[in-house]
């Protein structure tokens, strides 16, 4: 089988110098087995591109680092003494954070149906709680009565073009769930949402809803005065030609066992990281006449981002020796020495 569609990635010059040298395989050696190599000054510097967007558009914004991309510790380390906010949907994860030094004011909690014992340790720690369920806010005002502490909250919308996900409130249960803030001991901040996929656009719409939303409850005496927008930034791993050919050219038979996939990550993506939330705030929504940070300014609502993979992109890899190859039809199967859920993404 002949393959001609290649995909190299986009490297820094860190990155091929290691390739090409020796440390990478004496280490291997060394160690013995699979290792991550981990550069979190890339991470430092995907965070600025972050907040230079925001001082550009004039938006008061906030980058929350969503731990679930990477179980590194140093990450989470480099978001408690820049100041970002960290994204933790677990008990685990937020353990975790706080050891690492983040504040428990700077967390956001996501995440669906969250245990009692997530809930309690948020309240007692001030981080934000993105709430998605009428059972959740029952339970949680419950706890912030019990602990005689006041919960921050998120409600979380349902996106209207995602019905069926399972996370956020449709229309009539954010309702309920409003009136049970302005009755509960909750300090309701805001809204977010969940979006699957990476249209910018659809960001950009619902986040403009969110404003809306905002307006109507400080009408209700809440506070209301941010939106989150989550993650779904894409990161821009291959070039744009490379990715052309390879989608075009590719067929069951490029794959170990005429393997098909119903679709792949965008591995290219013309507008990623901070690039994307640019766009977002550049852009005009559906049916309003300013851009969409005019309206974060004149609403005076801060803007909340979660990116995961896009404050990770060159931030690291991973290396795994090679133990076997086994040669079929005329291409080679390979057998490393680890998995590619090593470290997650």
């Amino acid at each position: 089988m002949e393959v001609t569609t290649a995909l190299p990635s986009h490297t820094t010059p860190e990155v091929r110098a290691l390739l090409a040298g020796p440390l990478l395989d004496e280490l291997s050696h060394g160690l013995d087995g699979p290792y991550h190599v981990l550069l979190p000054e890339r991470f430092d510097a995907n965070a600025a591109a972050f907040r230079n967007v925001f001082a550009e558009a004039g938006v008061d914004g906030r980058v929350y680092y969503a731990k679930k991309a990477n179980k590194a510790a140093v990450y989470a380390e480099r978001a408690a003494v820049a100041g970002l906010g960290v994204d933790v949907a677990s008990h685990g994860e937020l353990r975790e954070a706080l050891a690492a030094g983040v504040r428990g004011e700077d967390l956001v909690v996501t995440g669906p149906a969250k245990a009692d014992g997530l809930l309690r340790v948020a309240v007692l720690q001030g981080a934000l709680i993105a709430v998605d369920a009428l059972d959740e806010l029952d339970r949680l005002i419950a706890l912030a009565d019990e602990l005689g502490r006041m919960a921050r909250v998120l409600l979380r919308r349902l996106p209207p073009e995602q019905p069926h996900s399972r996370f956020g409130l449709n229309d009539g249960e954010l309702e309920t769930a409003l009136r049970r803030c302005v009755d509960g001991p909750v300090g309701m901040e805001g809204f977010s949402f969940h979006l699957s996929g990476y249209d910018v656009r659809q960001r950009t719409d619902l986040a403009a809803e969110l404003v809306t939303l905002c307006t109507r409850a400080r009408a209700l005496g809440l506070r209301a005065d941010r939106i989150s927008v989550g993650g779904g930034l894409a990161v821009d791993y291959v070039a744009a030609e490379d990715w052309r050919r390879f989608e075009e050219s590719r067929r069951p038979e490029h794959f170990h066992a005429e393997k098909s996939f119903g679709g792949f990550y965008p591995y290219h993506s013309p507008v990623a990281g901070a690039d994307a939330l640019r766009t977002i705030l550049t852009a005009t929504p559906t049916g309003q006449v300013t851009t969409l940070a005019e309206l974060l300014r004149a609403a005076g609502v801060a803007l909340l981002v979660e990116p995961g993979r896009a404050l990770l992109d060159q931030a690291g890899f991973t290396v795994f020796r090679v133990q076997g190859v086994k040669e079929r039809d005329g291409y080679a199967i390979l057998t490393v020495d680890g998995s590619s859920l090593s470290l997650s993404e």
